[in-house]
């Protein structure tokens, strides 16, 4: 999953990420981190953030009107307020904030905010995966591609790759069909993240590549285009 962080101070994100990357290992939870000096850098960046941790004081646009920009685009979007000033919390409510933290940082309270995120966000929209020895639980909007490593299964995601015990075949039977295809016995790809195409080869929006198997060409294209006429009527 993909968290944003607008935060002018350099070293408070570092601290924050590195409390971030912790929890992400003790949860089992795949989370990559986007780091943002201003609001300007953040309105203007081309990824899906389900969460951001949003500084209150940000120069020329503080985090209010940030927050407040960024909810015109995606209503959905989950904000924690960070400040060194306590008294801003009830001004934070105006754009609907989740959970607002006081620096200096305390980690305890940065994991229970984490976990009441994660407790509230839909669990249909998750994949728990056996890898590494734990279980990984990974937002399927998240997943670029899949793909067979013999008997295991490599799960391509923005943040990282994870080696699943369990083959390609158990994830094709487990994911919606309407949104992964199989295109090639040792690949599946989310129709989502395809940039473009061509009779052989799929390219992905992190610039990767997928084949397409002969005999998964006539069905791809198919799947595909069905894809597209659903996001298209969902823009409407």
């Amino acid at each position: 999953m993909k968290i944003a962080v607008c935060e002018d101070e350099k070293v408070f994100y570092q601290e924050l990420n590195h409390a971030i990357e912790e929890y992400s290992h003790l949860r089992g939870t795949d989370i990559c981190t986007y780091y943002f000096e201003n609001g300007h850098e953040l309105l203007h960046s081309d990824q899906d953030y389900r969460l951001v941790f949003m500084d209150y004081e940000l120069g020329d646009m503080n985090g209010i009107e940030t927050a407040r920009r960024l909810r015109e685009n995606n209503k959905d979007i989950t904000i924690i307020f960070l400040t060194g000033y306590p008294h801003v919390v009830f001004k934070s409510f105006e754009v609907n904030t989740f959970r607002f933290l006081v620096k200096p940082l305390k980690k305890p309270e940065l994991f229970h905010a984490l976990d009441a995120f994660f407790s509230t966000d839909d669990d249909d929209a998750y994949l728990s995966i056996p890898a590494q020895g734990e279980t990984w639980k990974i937002r399927r909007t998240d997943i670029i591609y899949l793909e067979a490593n013999r008997k295991r299964t490599v799960i391509r995601t923005d943040g990282q790759w994870l080696e699943s015990t369990r083959n390609l075949s158990w994830y094709e039977n487990e994911l919606p069909k309407e949104d992964f295809l199989r295109v090639h016995k040792s690949y599946i790809a989310a129709l989502r993240h395809i940039r473009n195409h061509t009779s052989n080869t799929i390219l992905f929006d992190n610039g990767e590549q997928a084949l397409i198997g002969r005999s998964y060409l006539s069905g791809f294209k198919t799947g595909f285009h069905h894809y597209i006429l659903r996001s298209s009527k969902k823009d409407w």
